[in-house]
C-alpha cells in the first residue's frame, strides 16, 4: 500500500504524521475485512516507504535483520554508514 500525503510547512508535520499512521490502520483494517482477514498483517515493509520510527523488523524481517547487522559488524566495525541517517541497523 502507498499512501501519500504532502503539506507545505512544518509546523503540520505532527498533525499530518497523526493522520498518515490513522489512514495506513483504517485501511489495513478495511483491506482486512474485505479479504476475510487473508490478508498478512507482518509482512516486511519497502524502506524508502516506511515512516520513521518503523521498527527495523518490519523492513527486513528478523532473520534478514540478524544478517544484515551480522554484515555491517564485518564490513563497517567503525560505523561509518551510520553517520549518513536513515535506517540506523
Amino acid at each position: 500500500m502507498n499512501i501519500f500525503f504532502a503539506w507545505n510547512s512544518t509546523t503540520g508535520d505532527a498533525a499530518h504524521r497523526t493522520a498518515l499512521v490513522a489512514t495506513t490502520a483504517t485501511l489495513q483494517t478495511l483491506a482486512n475485512s474485505v479479504d476475510n482477514g487473508t490478508v498478512p498483517q507482518n509482512l516486511e515493509l519497502y524502506p524508502n516507504y516506511a515512516m520513521s520510527g518503523t521498527p527495523l523488523e518490519r523492513l527486513y524481517g528478523v532473520e534478514g535483520l540478524k544478517r544484515l547487522r551480522k554484515v555491517a559488524k564485518r564490513v563497517d566495525p567503525g560505523q561509518v554508514m551510520t553517520l549518513t541517517g536513515g535506517w540506523k541497523v
